[in-house]
């Protein structure tokens, strides 16, 4: 993977979830926090299975 330039999927997933913590930090409406913590959850779960699956 490392000779094409591609990074493991958890590196990927960890760098979307960097930017959702983000995005929760600077939003003030309630629905769309509940929106992004939800998005925060999923994106969790999959990095945990990227790296047991990795």
């Amino acid at each position: 993977m490392k000779d094409n330039g591609a990074v493991p999927a958890f590196v990927s997933l960890s760098q979307e979830l960097a930017k959702l913590r983000q995005e929760l930090l600077e939003t003030a409406d309630r629905t769309e926090r509940r929106r992004v913590m939800q998005d925060i959850s999923l994106l969790e779960a999959k990095i945990e299975i990227a790296r047991k699956a990795g």
